[in-house]
């Protein structure tokens, strides 16, 4: 293989087609390269625009309405403007050796890295490709492919991820069947909460992911899968599976809860035998990334 520190835009060539010939090290190196690069590419879009909005300060129609919470932070706080330029910069930064000059016309590298290392059946691979996958929702026309290969491996992809002991699956797919989900932008924070009727009208602009789109409303899954978190999730995680079964409770019943639950041990006892978890995949968005999967109640 290339030397690691050599730039994507020099190594790509050699690692694509060393990829190509089966090489599980090239793949994993092109995964995780490519998807730091598209990290690399969102920080320069997000640097762009606050560059824009920036020159927009300079109207004076800028600093009055609404426009201006951009601008005005509290005192002694800094402004949404401002901490956009340097979550930015600090994201080019920090990936800038690696990937200043590749490009990914369209993400095919990245798509085919992530397509690659599931069907490997390594952990990365099987989760980003199930849970962030290359695709472009928008351009589902012209990605009617990768749309395809997604609809009919995402979700036993997850299921290989389970059987390689990840919690993080577990997760990610109590989220992707709950009936009630709202997007993360909408939840209820501390201190803060949208009205329901303002959270609907809000709802049609963060569409729900492509694993959610797949798996459909479903409590009885949904509750099961918050039944298996709750004895194998990290802290965070855990929480929210508590508080699932919590509201589906009242939609199920007895027979279905009964069957949901027993589903959930089979599932402990075949996938998480002991206290050992596999590591948790980083995932650029992912609320509450643990650094490490602390292992639940076994």
């Amino acid at each position: 293989l290339p030397p690691e520190s050599l730039p994507l835009t020099q190594s790509a060539a050699q690692l694509t087609e060393l990829m190509r010939s089966g090489s599980r090290e090239a793949t994993l190196r092109l995964l995780r390269q490519t998807e730091q690069c598209d990290l690399y590419r969102k920080g320069r879009q997000g640097l762009d625009m606050a560059l824009g909005l920036s020159e927009a300060a300079q109207n004076p129609q800028a600093q009055e309405g609404s426009v201006a919470i951009l601008f005005n932070g509290k005192a002694g706080e800094k402004s949404q403007l401002e901490s956009m330029t340097e979550g930015a910069a600090e994201l080019m930064a920090k990936h800038e050796l690696q990937c200043a000059g590749f490009t990914d016309p369209d993400d095919r590298l990245r798509f085919e890295a992530q397509w690659r290392a599931a069907l490997m059946g390594e952990l990365e691979g099987l989760i980003l490709f199930s849970v962030s996958p290359a695709i472009k929702l928008e351009r589902a026309i012209e990605q009617g492919d990768r749309i395809e290969r997604y609809r009919e491996r995402a979700l036993s992809f997850l299921t290989q991820a389970m059987a390689l002991h990840s919690a993080q699956a577990v997760a990610q797919l109590m989220e992707a069947f709950d009936p009630e989900w709202i997007p993360p932008p909408l939840r209820p924070q501390e201190g803060k909460s949208i009205p329901p009727g303002m959270r609907a009208m809000l709802a049609d602009g963060f569409p729900p992911p492509p694993l959610r789109q797949l798996a459909g409303n479903d409590a009885q899954a949904a509750y099961r899968y918050a039944q298996l978190c709750e004895r194998v999730c990290p802290d965070l995680q855990r929480s929210a599976a508590t508080a699932l079964i919590e509201r589906l409770r009242g939609s199920l019943d007895g027979a279905e809860r009964e069957r949901a639950e027993s589903e959930a041990q089979r599932l402990r006892e075949q996938y998480f035998p002991d206290a050992h978890r596999a590591d948790w995949v980083e995932i650029a968005g992912e609320s509450g990334n643990p650094s490490s999967s602390a292992p639940g109640t076994p």
